[in-house]
């Protein structure tokens, strides 16, 4: 339940969150047609839910992201316990390529991300210019759902 408060943009805030997957995640299936996953978690009502996901140049395999966003209603079958197609959304799913050396950071809802991006790959001690990006947008995404972004991985070695 909302309860009262301030109307239109005078309550408005802009929430930036990061987060850094070094060496957290396998890069070979353990089992055929396993995928490498990044998950969203949707859970407050947001105006628009602007995604990005930037890949090492090392990881070849695991370009070109796909996108899929799952309900997670309470007492419904929910992703990814009640298998690959339980809850799943019918949204746009549409994920833009930001290019490569250094990726297209440019959005107006964020002013000086690209900064901010330069900034974190700096002290991870990478540059941009060795990231491929992606991003993914949703307008007034669904709530509770979660955002997932796909990709391949290699085969079983």
């Amino acid at each position: 339940m909302l309860t009262e408060g301030p109307i239109g943009n005078t309550a408005a805030a802009t929430v930036f969150l990061g987060f850094l997957s070094q060496n957290t995640a396998p890069i070979h299936e353990t089992c055929p047609g396993e995928s490498g996953e990044h998950a969203t978690n949707l859970s407050t009502p947001v105006e628009e839910l602007i995604q990005d996901l930037f890949i090492h140049r090392d990881l070849a395999f695991a370009m070109n992201p796909t996108v899929y966003v799952y309900s997670q209603l309470p007492g419904g079958p929910q992703y990814p316990a009640s298998g690959p197609d339980a809850g799943l959304l019918p949204v746009p799913t549409e994920v833009t390529d930001l290019g490569e050396g250094p990726p297209d950071l440019t959005t107006p809802e964020i002013p000086g991300y690209r900064e901010m991006i330069e900034l974190a790959s700096q002290r991870v001690c990478c540059g941009l210019n060795d990231f491929h990006g992606y991003r993914y947008r949703l307008r007034y995404p669904p709530i509770p759902a979660m955002s997932v972004l796909r990709h391949r991985l290699l085969p079983q070695a």
